[in-house]
């Protein structure tokens, strides 16, 4: 497995992927995605299996972490183990890892947050809603994981993904 970044002339396909799979409050409009391809901080990675495209992830290097800002096994690769050795291979690289998932409210959700803790990720119990990506959008609230394990205070990695990835200031 090996992750590879998605080209300009790529983008469309995968952007189609998100909105398929994210709700508009949890993403940027299309135009405002393409712009992050040459942000120096980000990274849309396609998840590259036995030489097919099987996913892709959108990542972002800050300060002492990784964050995982989206990330899709597609459909057809789904079931399959493929989300759990792409965390593994983004955990082998040594940095922390951060992820927002919805909280756990039985069905797909409860799912997801319990595939993010077989694979060593940590639930915070810190009070979190991600910031609305659009003007009209709608903040979300979300549990924050982390992996190897959660800070004792996760504000200074709060405010990282706050003031990076969605442009919003913290005060204090």
């Amino acid at each position: 497995m090996e992750l590879v970044p998605v080209a300009a002339a790529e983008f469309d396909a995968v952007f189609d992927e998100m909105e398929a799979n994210f709700i508009p409050d949890e993403r940027r409009s299309r135009a405002a995605a393409r712009r992050l391809l040459s942000e120096p901080r980000y990274a849309l990675l396609h998840v590259v299996e036995e030489g097919r495209r099987v996913g892709f992830v959108g990542v972002w290097s800050l300060d002492g972490f990784t964050f995982l800002e989206h990330f899709v096994v597609y459909e057809a690769y789904r079931n399959r183990g493929v989300g759990a050795r792409v965390l593994a291979l983004l955990q082998s690289r040594g940095d922390r890892l951060l992820l927002e998932a919805e909280p756990p409210a039985g069905g797909i959700t409860a799912r997801r947050v319990a595939f993010y803790e077989r694979c060593g990720f940590v639930r915070s119990d810190y009070p979190y809603l991600q910031p609305a990506y659009r003007a009209d959008g709608a903040p979300v609230p979300l549990v924050l994981m982390f992996w190897p394990d959660c800070p004792p205070d996760p504000r200074p990695q709060i405010r990282a993904v706050y003031e990076t990835v969605y442009g919003k200031r913290i005060e204090n």
